[in-house]
């Protein structure tokens, strides 16, 4: 615009080149208001004071161009430098609302948009929080292996929600026979997936119900090879049973299945045999440990239990790559095993007394104190956690672990205790206590250590805290432990009563 300007000004003589710039300019600014408009409806009071300031534009221009010319050099002049004038302050002011205009583009852009960015923010906040878990995963290599398994599970549940399930519901949220009556693969998967359930997840819990009714009444009826997969899985479904050996059922029902890929079972077959080949030869050093003990002739009183213990650490870590895990748990289970024995069964409580005092020192120097019996137990206890410290090295984490033999033992001669004043404890201080004799704490803390790489402090400290997921699963341990003697000890009783 001011390149026009500069042109009005060189040929003020011209007055059918003026005339024609003139009009020009007018209908470029009348071009611009009208386009700001159509842009921007809702600024219709600033784009009404634009219409205005046009209007007086073209008015004045209209009035300027009626003059007569008598004196065509004179008024030529100085109608120039009024037009001049007048188009300047025009366009000044056109320049100025347009800024203004831009502004409150701005601010509508961001109004507008509120809605959509509280969208995108939730969004980001979703993804920072899986991003937070990947790096944490990241953070901690030690638990490479665990927290794959838990991260996989949380975002196979967080992708996969109980609702999908509700196409194969009624109105009143119950399964429809109609839709799965002959899907027998369909109900066991549905079964499967209702063991996978949380708290109130009431699909899931409808679900279990209707797929164990149905699949029971289903059982007479199927071939043998789809009868045995469905009694399986009732009794054991594949969430509550060891991998290894659910793997070792599955395969024979797979061999059976017509559709079976022969390459593929080929391949299961050899891995399970080099997986069991593995577990042989480790359970045949913890054999040769424990004979070297003796512990049959020199503590008749304990119980053998060496292979339940260690199948039931293969159940914590069965991977290839944790057998020293494996060996060493197997070996701390099993001197617990004979501690819990030797406070219920063979002892005095002045003995009790002094082995409890001597375990929270953990020192060679205090072994000569204790009774012929209870040295060879404490002797041991030294060895494993030597072997530690020397496969591990001297870290916090085998510090850790000791202490949690000393709460175990503390808490063994608390029963003690109570036993020897008579003392019925409340639920609550008897549930504190049961807690720790469960072994949780004591097997986790141990866990860590035996894995390959170094544990770092902090995931340590975070278990003497007693997280509620270690406090949880102590508590469930300890109620179906206690459901399992009370269920063993009936069917004893039952021999001995009579008809």
């Amino acid at each position: 615009m001011e390149t026009e300007i500069e042109k009005l000004k060189l040929k003020t003589s011209e007055d059918k080149l003026k005339s024609i710039a003139m009009n020009q300019l007018t209908q470029q600014c009348a071009e611009l208001c009208r386009s700001e408009d159509n842009k921007i409806p809702e600024l219709e009071g600033d784009v009404g004071i634009l219409h205005k300031t046009h209007n007086v534009y073209q008015s004045t221009f209209a009035d300027n161009t009626q003059i007569t010319y008598q004196d065509k050099a004179t008024q030529t002049e100085m109608i120039e430098e009024n037009i001049h004038e007048k188009i300047l302050n025009a366009l000044t002011t056109l320049s100025l609302k347009v800024d203004s205009m831009g502004t409150e583009i701005e601010k509508l852009k961001l109004k507008t948009s509120e809605d959509k960015l509280k969208s995108i923010a939730m969004n980001q906040l979703t993804q920072q929080c899986a991003e937070l878990c990947r790096s944490e995963d990241n953070k901690i290599p030690e638990l490479e292996g665990d927290v794959g398994i838990l991260h996989k599970t949380h975002n196979v549940y967080q992708s996969t929600s109980a609702d999908v399930f509700k196409k194969f519901m009624d109105y009143d949220k119950t399964f429809k026979v109609t839709h799965m009556s002959d899907d027998v693969q369909g109900i066991l998967s549905l079964h499967e997936a209702s063991h996978m359930r949380i708290h109130e997840e009431e699909i899931l819990e409808e679900a279990l119900t209707f797929t164990t009714t149905h699949l029971t009444s289903m059982v007479p009826n199927l071939s043998n090879s789809l009868k045995v997969q469905v009694t399986e899985t009732l009794i054991h479904p594949i969430r509550k049973i060891l991998p290894w050996v659910g793997a070792s059922k599955y395969i024979n029902i797979y061999e059976n299945s017509d559709a079976h890929n022969v390459l593929l079972l080929k391949f299961a077959k050899m891995d399970f045999n080099m997986l069991q080949k593995l577990y042989q030869q480790e359970l045949n050093k913890l054999t040769s440990w424990w004979k070297k003990l003796d512990i049959a002739k020199k503590l008749p009183y304990t119980k053998d239990r060496l292979v339940g213990g260690y199948f039931w650490m293969n159940g914590m870590s069965f991977e290839p790559r944790y057998r020293r895990l494996r060996r060493m748990l197997t070996k701390v289970i099993n001197m617990a095993s004979i501690i819990d024995d030797t406070y219920d069964a063979y002892r005095t409580f002045d003995e009790l007394v002094l082995f409890t005092s001597v375990i929270q020192r953990l020192d060679i120097r205090s072994m000569d104190s204790l009774p012929p019996y209870m040295r060879i137990i404490y002797q041991e206890l030294l060895k494993i956690y030597n072997e530690m410290e020397q496969e591990a090295g001297k870290s916090d984490g085998v510090n850790y672990a000791k202490n949690e033999l000393k709460k175990l033992a503390t808490s063994y001669m608390n029963k003690s205790d109570w036993l020897n004043a008579y003392y019925i404890p409340k639920y609550e201080e008897y549930l504190s206590n049961a807690v720790v004799t469960t072994l949780c704490m004591l097997l986790v803390t141990h866990h860590l250590i035996g894995m390959e790489k170094f544990v770092i402090k902090e995931i340590s400290e975070w278990l003497t805290n007693r997280p509620l997921i270690v406090r949880a699963a102590s508590l469930i341990g300890r109620i179906m432990d206690g459901f399992a003697d009370h269920e063993v000890f009936c069917f004893s009783l039952g021999e001995f009563l009579p008809n």
